[in-house]
C-alpha cells in the first residue's frame, strides 16, 4: 500500500469495453489521489477528469479517499469542483492502521463529513482492512463499531458500508467472522471484486441474498455487476477501478490513459 492511498486494488489492465455488461450510465469511477494532491495542478486535473467521465457517458459518481490526514486538503481543493460538476461521492475514511486512530477519526468525521453531506452517497469506514491494518476480523469489527455513532451523528441517513478485502478468497470467511450486523452496523454490502472468479462471485451472491442488503461494487471491472445481477443480486452501483493515476499504467481507463493532462 502506498502511503497516500491510490485506490490500491487487484484490477487487471483494462480499457473501455465494446459491449459492457451494463449501460455506461450505471458505472461510477474510482479516482486515484496520486496526481490530484498537488494544489497547483489539482483543480485543472480534477476538472478535466470529471468532464471526461461526463463526456464518456458514465455515472456522475466517484469514490475518493477522505482520511484525516489528506481530507482537510481534499475538502477545499476537490469538493467544490466535484459539487460544481454535479457529481456525488463515496468517501473512504481510512486507508490503514496509520490513519485509523479512533479519536482522530471521530474528530475528522465531525468536521469533515457535514460539509459534504449534500453530495455524499455513502461512507466507507476503511478499505481492504485485511491487507492494510493487519487486524483480525474481530479487531476490525471493534473499530468499525466505534466509528458508527460518529458517522451516523455527523451525517444522519447516509449509509455506511461493510468492510472490503483485497482478496476475494478470504472475503466470505472474513465477512462472517467480523460478526457485524447487517442493517445495523452497515447498510450496504461493499466488495472490491476485480478479477474475482465466478465461484467467488457466487459466495458474495449467497451472502448478499441472505442479508437482503444492496450491493455496491467499490472496485470492479466491466463485467462483475452483470454477472452478479444474473445471480439475483441487487447490485446498485459499480465503481470501475480506476480512472486515472500514473502508477496504474494500463489499468487507467480514461481516454488519455494514465498520463496526467497538461496542467499548470
Amino acid at each position: 500500500l502506498v502511503a497516500v492511498w491510490f485506490l490500491a486494488g487487484c484490477a487487471g489492465g483494462q480499457s473501455r469495453p465494446q459491449s459492457p455488461a451494463l449501460p455506461l450510465s450505471q458505472y461510477g469511477m474510482n479516482l486515484s489521489a496520486s496526481d490530484l494532491l498537488d494544489p497547483a495542478a489539482s483543480t485543472c486535473r480534477l476538472s478535466t477528469y470529471l468532464d471526461e467521465i461526463t463526456q464518456q457517458g458514465f455515472a456522475k459518481q466517484v469514490r475518493i479517499i477522505y482520511p484525516p490526514d489528506w481530507g482537510p486538503q481534499i475538502l477545499p481543493d476537490w469538493i467544490p469542483i466535484i459539487r460544481a460538476k454535479g457529481f456525488r461521492v463515496v468517501v473512504i475514511l481510512s486507508q490503514g492502521s496509520e490513519d485509523a486512530e479512533v479519536n482522530a477519526q471521530r474528530t475528522w468525521v465531525a468536521t469533515g463529513l457535514p460539509p459534504i453531506a449534500d453530495i455524499l452517497d455513502a461512507v466507507q469506514p476503511q478499505n481492504e482492512s485485511n491487507d492494510t491494518t493487519g487486524w483480525s476480523p474481530a479487531q476490525y469489527a471493534a473499530w468499525h463499531r466505534a466509528m458508527i455513532p460518529a458517522i451516523r451523528g455527523a451525517v444522519p441517513g447516509v449509509p455506511i458500508m461493510s468492510p472490503t478485502l483485497n482478496n476475494g478468497a478470504h472475503w466470505q470467511a472474513w465477512h462472517r467472522e467480523a460478526g457485524l450486523v447487517p442493517g445495523q452496523d452497515y447498510d450496504i454490502i461493499a466488495a472490491n471484486v476485480s478479477n474475482w472468479s465466478s465461484s467467488l462471485l457466487q459466495k458474495l451472491a449467497t451472502i448478499a441474498k441472505s442479508e437482503e442488503l444492496p450491493v455496491w461494487l467499490t472496485e470492479s471491472r466491466w463485467d462483475e455487476a452483470g454477472k452478479l445481477r444474473a445471480m439475483g443480486v441487487n447490485v446498485q452501483r459499480s465503481y470501475v477501478f480506476v480512472w486515472n493515476g500514473p502508477e496504474f499504467g494500463s489499468m487507467a481507463v480514461r481516454p488519455g490513459g494514465a498520463t496526467p493532462p497538461a496542467c499548470p
